[in-house]
């Protein structure tokens, strides 16, 4: 009789044994895929600061829209003045 609950209790050491084995392999597992996320994430990062290094660099929209109207002022005015001098001229279209 004194022997089942030692086989009892042997069966459980190896239960434990192989359980312990399998989570270390496990942690080995997700300390790889732990240390590749790392890498991407610092690579996101890089990326996303050159993304805004390059946002920085760009013209605000509204000073393109300024620029853009003052050179629509100007062509206007080049426009208006050639107009002027056809007028003047007196010559029937």
């Amino acid at each position: 009789m004194k022997s089942q609950p030692l086989s009892i209790l042997e069966n459980k050491i190896v239960q434990a044994v192989q359980l312990i084995h399998e989570l270390q392999r496990e942690n080995e597992k997700l300390k790889h895929e732990l240390e590749i996320l790392k890498l991407e994430l610092n690579e996101k990062k890089r990326e996303i600061s050159n993304l805004k290094k390059t946002l920085g660099q760009q013209p605000s929209p509204d000073l393109t829209l300024k620029q853009y109207q003052e050179r629509e002022a100007k062509i206007r005015s080049k426009i208006e003045k050639m107009l002027a001098k056809l007028e003047s001229l007196d010559v029937p279209i």
